[in-house]
Formats: C-alpha cells, structure tokens, sequence
C-alpha cells in the first residue's frame, strides 16, 4: 500500500468527530455542484456507502422491493444508525437523476427529520433552455444554502471554490494518468480509494494529501521493473459504492487488470472542469460533463457517456469491458445492449453483471467472468 492512502485512511477515520463542529451537508448524486457547498463554508459529504445486505434489508422496509440495492443501503444506513456520516447529516442536497433516488429522499424527509434541498436538473431542454433554468435552480440552492450558513456567498467565495475543485480535479487526473502505464505504480483499485476520500475529507486537507500522493508515486515510478497482471480492463456501469467490494474482489483473486473507470464514483466525478468562476460557469460544467446513463445528453448531439469510454479505451489499451449493474437499475441495465453492439464494432467484448450486495449469485457471476477472461486471452486488442 502507498503511505499517501495509509493518510487518507487515517483522516478518513477522524472525519466523524470533525464533523461534530461544522455544518455536514449531505448527497448522493455528483450532479450537485459541491461548490457552492464549500463556498458558504459548509462540509459536504457524499453518502455513497454500500455492499453490505443488513443496511440494504432495513432500507427495503420502507421503500418498494423493487429499488436497487443503493436506493435501500441509503435509507437502511440512516434507519440502522450504522454509519456515523448518515447520522451527521441533517441536510441532503440532492439533483436526482432517477426515479429511485426521489424515494429514498421522500423517506429520509418523511420518517427520518432530514431537510430535503432539491435541485431541478434539466432533461430533454435544448442547450440554451437547459442552461437558463439550471442556472434559476443554482441561484435558489444559493439562497437555500446562504440561510442554512447564515453566510453570503461572495464571489470572491464561489471563485475560491471553484478553484480549490480544480485543482482537486486536475490533480486526480494526474494520478489516474499513472495508470496508462505497463507497469503503473498506483493501481486502479488504489486510485479509486483515493478519489472515495474526497467526497468525505475536508476538500483544502484533501488536496494537500493529493500532492503527497503525487510526489510518491513518482518516486515509485523510478523504482518499479514491473508488476503487469492479466488483460487490461475498463470498469462501467451504475454506482461502485464504497464496500461494494463483491465484484472487485473476483476480479482481483481472478488475476485480471482493471486501469480505467467510468463510473459516478470514478472518473465522471472529476474530468471535467469549471472553466469560469462564475455561477453561469458552474452550470456549464455540471450540464456538460460526462453525463450519468440515467440522463439525456443536453446538447442532444452525440453521446458524450459513448465518446468518454471510447477516448478512455484507446488511452488505457483496453481489452474488455465490465459493466455492472445494480439489479433494478433500469436506467443503466437497459442501454447495456446497444452498448455492447456499439463496443463490438471496435472489437472489444462487454460482460455484463447484474446483481446486488448478497452473494447469493457469486458463483454464477464467477464462472461468467472466468470465460470471459479465456475469451481475452484468446483475442488480440484492436482498435477500428
């Protein structure tokens, strides 16, 4: 393990009782711009814990049993009290990209106390349509967010903010460069945790840890001869929630090689950049990342989700992709097939596992994968 996760891991277990003298504000989806948070000198923290049956069970008595295992483990994880950082949040901002996510936000609001604070996220509005009302859905969470830090955000706030969110961006993209390498010195699983660490860290301590990584795994680079495993592979799909550790785990004993992700949690959380400090920059650069399966693109041109892994597929040399799926996540479940037909065009085979956080389908889901790795090796990686 590198001793900048060994930190992370540190200031990951103290963040609890930090939390005790500030203001937690809560959410699950990336499409709520943590900047504004930040800027009213607020702590935002992602819930997006999850992969284990017990919180998912108690979630399931509140909502239909037809949500995925996500939609339940958030509520479970409130109504079990099991985890300290659901138990520290009084407010849950919150931009639902499914149907799903407004349930669980209805129960915690109705059975838990929770303050609710919405925020609208345009469709199927042409660019210039989305732009204007997201940008109304920003000034109102302003205000909201003003309120509850009896604090105005200033623009020289938003412009701080907004800067520091970069940096943490540009620098994450720094490390998930590594992984491009034959024989990189950081490995994806690693990186992930790292990224994981900053939706609960303070962001400022955050980005000096960042720069600790940073200067490791340059000093790793120079040392290491080699260290390759299996075919290189690109992890897709609905979200990886941090102890959802069932198929990771598989992929590990089964000594295959993930480099790359695109995954709410991973890479679409921190590739793009606000490219103007303003609220109306701000609103560019959620409208126009990479955008979750759940969504239409904005600019209804192109597929910006298909655009991202095809870019990432010839920068990491990908062989295969992996495309997890919650079990009733229609959202992402249904556009697995055209997914697999689109990636078979450049000759890069998709397995697809759909499931959730028992272990009940293990077994099947081992062999699977297993012929999927036999079909790898049988192949040669080309690009069309």
């Amino acid at each position: 393990m590198i001793k900048g996760l060994e930190e992370i891991k540190r200031a990951s277990a103290a963040r609890p009782e930090e939390l005790r003298w500030s203001t937690p504000i809560g959410y699950f989806c990336n499409y709520v711009p943590e900047e504004l948070i930040h800027a009213a000198g607020l702590s935002p923290i992602r819930l997006m814990w999850g992969g284990e049956k017990e919180p998912e069970i108690s979630g399931g008595e509140y909502i239909t049993p037809n949500s995925c295992s996500y939609a339940k483990s958030c509520i479970g994880y409130r109504a079990s009290g099991k985890d300290p950082f659901f138990m520290a949040t009084n407010y849950i901002v919150e931009s639902p990209a499914c149907v799903q996510m407004e349930w669980v936000l209805e129960t915690l609001e109705k059975y838990f106390g929770v303050q609710v604070i919405p925020i609208g996220l345009p469709r199927k509005f042409g660019e210039n349509q989305a732009l204007a009302y997201y940008l109304r859905e920003l000034e109102d969470f302003r205000e909201r967010i003003e309120k509850i830090a009896d604090k105005k955000i200033t623009e020289e706030d938003l412009k701080n903010s907004i800067s520091l969110y970069n940096s943490i961006r540009q620098k994450l993209r720094a490390i998930y460069n590594f992984l491009k390498e034959e024989f990189p010195p950081v490995s994806w699983e690693e990186a992930h945790e790292i990224v994981e660490a900053g939706f609960v860290l303070d962001r400022q301590k955050y980005l000096k840890i960042l720069d600790t990584v940073l200067e490791e795994l340059a000093l790793i680079r120079e040392r290491r001869k080699g260290n390759r495993r299996g075919p290189r592979l690109l992890i897709a799909g609905s979200i990886l929630a941090s102890g959802d550790r069932k198929i990771l785990d598989l992929v590990k004993e089964l000594g295959v090689n993930i480099v790359i992700d695109e995954l709410c949690t991973g890479t679409r959380w921190f590739w793009n950049d606000v490219e103007e400090p303003t609220l109306e920059g701000l609103a560019r650069r959620y409208l126009g990342k990479i955008p979750c399966a759940t969504l239409p693109d904005v600019r209804r041109e192109g597929n910006a989700r298909r655009e991202h892994i095809k870019e990432l597929i010839k920068q990491y040399r990908v062989a295969g992709v992996i495309s997890y799926t919650l079990r009733f996540c229609d959202a992402y479940a249904f556009k697995v097939e055209d997914d697999r037909k689109w990636l078979n065009q450049m000759g890069i085979p998709l397995l697809h596992i759909n499931s959730d956080y028992s272990s009940i389908s293990l077994g099947q889901i081992r062999t699977r994968m297993e012929a999927f790795i036999e079909l790898l090796q049988g192949q040669k990686y080309s690009t069309q």
